[in-house]
């Protein structure tokens, strides 16, 4: 992995973020560059219901959620 000087970019206020653990997604910057061209992207058909079927899912332990803090 290398670093590219361009990132990160600032955000704009409202931005759509995507925080998954250390990473944060910037989506509206990412659809920026994708209809702007400077990000290659391709356009895929996806069968949502044959997809679903063969992503990981987590399953909730049931016993544990009585010690989740909600607030």
């Amino acid at each position: 992995m290398e670093l590219n000087e361009r990132y990160p970019l600032p955000t704009y206020e409202g931005a759509a973020i995507y925080r998954n653990g250390v990473f944060q997604f910037n989506i509206s910057r990412i659809m920026e560059a994708t209809l702007e061209g400077t990000i290659p992207a391709k356009e895929e058909l996806v069968e949502v219901s044959t997809w679903f079927q063969y992503q990981q899912r987590g399953r909730v332990n049931e016993e544990h959620l009585s010690n989740v803090n909600v607030s």
